[in-house]
């Protein structure tokens, strides 16, 4: 495995410089010839935002690992470093539909769509990849972004916060997901054929749009999911430990993303106690699971009482769901 390190005191100050160095492909891909790790190192001296650079990666088969280590310590999110996207899609990588090896993991990115051209695009888009996960992400689709991630394969989506995306955000595209932990505001799930898990996933909208969509019949299974409609039932091939008609105002602690504490779950909130343990030991930002209260929470923020956030110190990045 060889490991790019970006930011102060790394190998390259943006990831913009680490890809170009790397080498580009055709049409500004780059074609990855080895296991590689590009890890975001970034101390608080660094620039606000660091770009991508509309860069596309090509996996052939091998693993590519994508993250920021100094966010994975960092409990929060307001100061985690960002991933700016000035282009259609923010971050790419593509597999290969007739390949069953590679693996790619994202973690702990925090990503702002800025692109406003003629048509959106997608904060994240990974295509054709048989074996992926996208871990403790925060994604801004900042009312540009079509979708927030736009995935096809197989694939674990799991502790991450998306919210303002035009359409959807999660595009759970003719896969073989499974999603937990992860909270949607203002940005729907939406399944298009294939089978998919859903875990104290929470989706809310401040809007009439619906919270949980599909097409294509998809097989959809929700476990200790919330919304804010009744799109779970309508939707649902399979479910238990639900909770429909969430209001917004009872259920987050801010519905500003300009706050600290935007999404994070309320005391008295059906988010705060009503999900299940599912492995994790620490949330998005570090905070433990369960809680003070050994309850566990739906979406990516476990409650803690009147202390919301958690120091950061347990949080182990890098993490690959393998499936």
């Amino acid at each position: 495995m060889i490991t790019k390190t970006i930011g102060t005191g790394g190998d390259y100050a943006t990831i913009d410089a680490a890809l170009t160095a790397y080498g580009y492909w055709e049409h500004n891909k780059i074609s990855l010839d080895d296991d590689i790790t590009f890890d975001l190192i970034s101390s608080v001296t660094e620039p606000d935002t660091i770009s991508w650079g509309g860069h596309t990666i090509k996996i052939n088969g091998y693993t590519l690992l994508l993250t920021c280590s100094h966010n994975a310590t960092e409990p929060n999110w307001l100061n985690w470093y960002t991933v700016t996207t000035p282009y259609y899609n923010g971050i790419q990588i593509l597999g290969k539909q007739s390949q069953s090896t590679g693996i790619i993991a994202v973690s702990c990115i925090k990503v702002l769509y800025t692109y406003n051209g003629d048509s959106a695009g997608n904060c994240i888009n990974i295509l054709y990849a048989n074996r992926f996960s996208v871990d403790r992400c925060i994604l801004d689709c900042n009312n540009l972004a079509r979708y927030g991630i736009m995935p096809q394969g197989t694939f674990a989506i799991s502790r991450c916060k998306i919210w303002d995306a035009g359409q959807f955000g999660i595009y759970d595209y003719y896969g073989t997901s499974t999603i937990k932990n992860c909270t949607l505001y203002n940005a729907t799930y939406h399944a298009r054929g294939g089978t998919h898990n859903l875990y104290n996933v929470v989706s809310a909208r401040n809007d009439e749009r619906d919270c949980y969509e599909q097409e294509g019949s998809p097989t959809i299974n929700y476990y200790n999911c919330a919304a804010k409609d009744s799109t779970i039932t309508s939707t649902a091939d399979y479910q238990e430990g639900c909770v429909e008609g969430i209001i917004n105002a009872d259920e987050f602690v801010s519905l500003d993303d300009t706050n600290a504490e935007f999404l994070f779950p309320k005391s008295g909130g059906n988010i705060a106690t009503g999900g299940i343990d599912v492995g994790y030991s620490t949330d998005i930002v570090g905070s433990p699971i369960p809680g003070p209260d050994g309850l566990y929470s739906i979406g990516c923020h476990e409650f803690q009482g009147t202390s919301h956030e958690g120091d950061g110190e347990s949080v182990i990045k890098n993490v690959i769901i393998m499936f």
